[in-house]
């Protein structure tokens, strides 16, 4: 279910949604690295693109999108890329691409309110979705909707305890706590639609499951 081993044309036909999503974390990146010069300035993708109270009052309701496209240095980028390639395919899968579609842009509009709640600083990044995917799985595997095997079951509950001991783990370094509000509204978000798709009948293919 989560190793991928479709060829990259496959994985481009099969999960067009995906595609889109990591194609256009990429254009942003590039944009952020090349344009805006980020490297020499790591805050610019905040101003530019993030997403806060102070923003939001100022009327620019376009950053509770734009956000989830833009990245705090390549690690930041490199890391929530991955994840969306191993783990986004398999809810494309089951979901379809309308509810997938449905499920990828509420996820994106609702992991910031509670950045917006507790503090003025500015989030950025894909991670609030990365642990929508987490929450809609966790949904899935408590109440038995989705059957996995041993592998794959370990493999997905060691990843979300390794990135929510990340996240405690960093955001305590940094003194910051837009990261785990952050990831906390996305792993909130992503096990309302899990609870909301529960009745629907979760399609089962084998190759992306």
């Amino acid at each position: 279910m989560f190793i991928r081993k479709e060829s990259l044309r496959d994985y481009l036909l099969k999960y067009p949604l995906t595609t889109i999503l990591i194609v256009l974390n990429m254009i942003v990146m590039l944009y952020a690295v090349l344009i805006l010069e980020a490297w020499n300035n790591h805050r610019v993708v905040y101003d530019v693109g993030g997403v806060s109270d102070f923003y939001l009052r100022e009327g620019e309701l376009w950053r509770l999108f734009t956000y989830a496209f833009f990245h705090d240095g390549i690690y930041h980028f490199l890391f929530n890329i991955f994840a969306i390639i191993i783990f986004s395919p398999p809810v494309e899968v089951m979901l379809g691409r309308m509810k997938y579609s449905i499920f990828l842009v509420s996820s994106i509009l609702l992991t910031p309110f509670p950045i917006i709640l507790v503090t003025s600083d500015a989030g950025v990044g894909a991670s609030g979705f990365i642990f929508a995917l987490l929450g809609f799985y966790f949904t899935l595997i408590i109440f038995k909707t989705i059957q996995l095997d041993e592998f794959n079951q370990k493999l997905i509950s060691q990843f979300i305890i390794f990135v929510w001991v990340f996240t405690f783990v960093f955001s305590a370094f940094n003194w910051q706590v837009v990261t785990i509000f952050g990831h906390l509204g996305g792993w909130i978000a992503g096990m309302i639609f899990g609870f909301a798709f529960m009745k629907y009948t979760v399609k089962a293919d084998r190759k992306a499951m």
